[in-house]
């Protein structure tokens, strides 16, 4: 029954409710103007009508109507996902049972958060249940901060384990250093070092980020992920001897890693060694067949080579899966390239980017084409449609 209610509908219904005693103060504040007011009246009391309760009340309903758009934003689905707003919860629901063990003790009177809030007990008419409710709402009440204090630090370890943007990294950062400052066991310590690794690196922090995953493989060498991880700075160092090296490694503890071969491929193919790369990319579009990247970047490395058979036999089972995969066109361009039919290159990627204005690797190798033709302005456009590509990029994920 209630599947097709907007769960932002629940909270809604709460701030309004929170809003009915602002609004009746707003109202009662404009009506009961003395201006208004016939002379030939008596005299009313409005000690209760002044500046300040006006400015809460309109204070509190501009707050409550800016929650009210707030829960339908995306940033609101994140938070009530979010640890931070069960903390929340939790530490709301903390303050109010001590805050009424505190004012039970004070006034003598107390609601055991258990019974609601029409059940009330007195100090001196009902002693035992008195202190049986300040004793409950006090479990209540350590029970939330217990719980609030347990979920941080699990939240303090995963955070540390896992982050999605350069934010989240920013973030988890000093949580993985205190981790780190009091591991002692070495494998836990490999762990957070490798984490701390993927920190740096979200953060642009190469050389940090790199000696984090040394550490972590001198603590455990046979860390596929690590292995790769660190392939990766190494490339991003400009290092591909020692990028090589790990995947290597990486390949040796697990040699059905199929990103690890995908990877690899690409670094011999760059490195002048197109025979290898096909030899890795064959190697992991068997162990995944239902990816086709790996099928791919081998039928693209036939292009380069100028093995047109070959890259027409990949393309075919590429175009059989996927009609619509961006390698079609990409062995097509390289084919059309290695012939030195530049015409027939130019007119492919142009018509490609009519269709898909934002392919990258389209307007890289156009722009490639027009500086060989002499088209020098042309070239610039599209070197500066791929920088402007790369910053949207960088700025969506956080990086």
């Amino acid at each position: 029954m209630f599947d097709d209610i907007p769960p932002q509908l629940w909270p809604l219904i709460v701030l309004a409710a929170a809003a009915i005693v602002p609004v009746r103060y707003i109202i009662r504040h404009v009506v009961h103007t003395p201006r208004w007011r016939e002379i030939t009246l008596l005299p009313e009391d409005l000690g209760w009508r002044t500046p300040a309760n006006l400015i809460r009340s309109v204070a509190a309903l501009v707050l409550l109507a800016a929650l009210a758009i707030f829960i339908f934003t995306p940033q609101a689905a994140r938070f009530a996902q979010s640890w931070s707003f069960a903390a929340l919860v939790l530490a709301g629901l903390g303050t109010y049972a001590l805050h009424t063990v505190w004012r039970g003790l004070k006034d003598g009177h107390i609601e055991p958060m258990s019974r609601g809030m029409s059940w009330e007990f007195s100090r001196e008419e009902q002693p035992k249940r008195f202190w049986v409710s300040v004793a409950w709402n006090t479990l209540i009440g350590v029970g939330m901060f217990l719980a609030l204090i347990a979920g941080s630090l699990s939240e303090s370890r995963d955070s540390c384990a896992e982050v999605d943007s350069e934010g989240e990294a920013r973030a988890a950062l000093p949580a993985c250093n205190t981790l780190l400052a009091e591991a002692e066991d070495p494998d836990r310590r490999a762990m957070l070092l490798a984490a701390r690794g993927r920190m740096h690196h979200w953060l642009e922090e190469p050389a940090r980020a790199l000696a984090d995953y040394s550490a972590a493989l001198a603590l455990d060498p046979q860390d596929a992920t690590t292995l790769h991880n660190r392939a990766l700075v190494h490339e991003q160092m400009g290092d591909a001897a020692a990028a090589l090296a790990d995947y290597n490694a990486l390949l040796m503890v697990q040699p059905d890693n199929p990103a690890g071969l995908l990877a690899r491929g690409e670094l011999l193919h760059e490195m002048g060694a197109p025979d290898a790369g096909i030899a890795d990319f064959t190697s992991a579009a068997t162990l995944e067949q239902n990816d086709l990247q790996a099928l791919a970047n081998r039928g693209m490395a036939y292009a380069w080579q100028g093995d047109r058979a070959a890259a027409l036999a990949d393309r075919a089972r590429i175009a059989a899966r996927a009609p619509g995969h961006p390698a079609l066109l990409r062995i097509d361009t390289l084919l059309a390239l290695k012939a030195e039919d530049q015409p027939a290159a130019l007119a492919l990627l142009t018509s490609s980017l009519q269709a898909e204005p934002d392919d990258a690797w389209a307007l890289m190798q156009r722009a490639n084409i027009y500086w060989k033709m002499g088209e020098m302005d042309l070239a610039r456009d599209d070197d500066d449609r791929v920088d402007r590509l790369r910053m949207q990029y960088e700025q969506q994920n956080g990086r």
